[in-house]
C-alpha cells in the first residue's frame, strides 16, 4: 500500500505531466530538424528515441556524424547542436534531479510514518510484557500513586534536632525562606520599575502634548486678534 501511495502521489503525477510535455516538445523539435536520420524519420520514432535519450543513451556520433540518407532533409543543421545541448542539460540534469528530489521528499514521509509505527509497536510490547508479569511483581514495579510529605525531615535534620542543634535547622530553613522571599521581592521590584518607567514615559508624552496644545491656543488667539484688528480697520 505504501508503494502504491508513492506511485500515485499528487506530486509525482504533477511532475509526470510536466515531464511528458518536455518529452513531446523535444521529440517534435528533433523530428523537424533531424528527419534525415532513421531514428527521427517519423514522429513516433522521434518520441521513442527521445524517451530513450532521456535515460542517457544519446548516441551523439551516430546522430550527427553517421551515414546520411538524404542531406536535403537536414533543415537548419546549425540549430540541431544547440537543441541537443539544451536537451542534455534540461532532461538529464534538471528534470532527473527534480525526480530524485520528489522521491526523497516521499521517503521523508515514509520515515515519519515508520517512526510512528515503531513507537506504537514499542507501546504494544510494553503492554504485553506488563500483562505477562506476575501480579505482586507488577505492584512492586508500577505505582498507581505517589505520596509526598512536605514536613518530613531528613536524617541529618533529625540528628541535629536530637543533639540540640535546632537553631541550625531553623536557621537553614529561615535562610531558604529569606532567599525565596528575596527572589520574589526582586521580581516584584523589577516589575514595579518597568511600570514606573512606562508611566514616566507616558507622563512625558502627555506633558509634551499639553505644551503643544498651549502653543496652538496662543497662535489661535494671535490669529483672532489680528482678524479683529483687520475688521475694525475696515469699519
Amino acid at each position: 500500500s505504501s508503494s502504491l501511495s508513492l506511485l500515485f502521489s499528487p506530486d509525482l503525477l504533477r511532475f509526470s505531466i510536466i515531464f511528458i510535455l518536455f518529452i513531446v516538445a523535444f521529440s517534435i523539435s528533433f523530428f523537424i530538424l533531424l528527419q534525415n536520420r532513421p531514428e527521427f524519420n517519423n514522429i513516433f520514432s522521434a518520441l521513442m528515441k527521445t524517451t530513450v535519450m532521456m535515460i542517457g543513451e544519446f548516441e551523439f556520433t551516430g546522430i550527427f556524424h553517421g551515414e546520411e540518407d538524404d542531406k536535403g532533409k537536414m533543415h537548419t543543421p546549425l540549430m540541431a547542436y544547440p537543441l541537443f545541448l539544451i536537451f542534455a542539460v534540461v532532461m538529464t540534469i534538471l528534470l532527473m534531479n527534480l525526480l530524485v528530489g520528489l522521491a526523497v521528499d516521499d521517503i521523508k514521509g515514509v520515515q515519519e510514518q515508520a517512526a510512528i509505527k515503531r513507537l506504537s509497536m514499542q507501546v504494544d510490547l510494553v503492554l504485553q510484557v506488563e500483562c505477562n508479569i506476575v501480579g505482586f511483581i507488577r505492584r512492586k514495579v508500577s505505582r498507581g500513586s505517589n505520596c509526598v510529605y512536605t514536613d518530613k525531615k531528613t536524617c541529618w535534620q533529625k540528628f541535629l534536632e536530637n543533639f540540640g542543634s535546632k537553631d541550625v535547622t531553623q536557621e537553614s530553613s529561615w535562610e531558604e525562606g529569606v532567599t525565596e522571599k528575596d527572589g520574589r521581592e526582586i521580581k516584584l521590584e523589577t516589575q514595579l520599575n518597568l511600570q514606573k518607567m512606562s508611566l514616566d514615559e507616558l507622563q512625558t508624552n502627555v506633558d509634551a502634548m499639553y505644551k503643544k496644545q498651549l502653543e496652538i491656543d496662543e497662535k489661535l488667539k494671535q490669529i483672532f486678534e489680528v482678524l479683529k484688528k483687520e475688521k475694525e480697520e475696515d469699519k
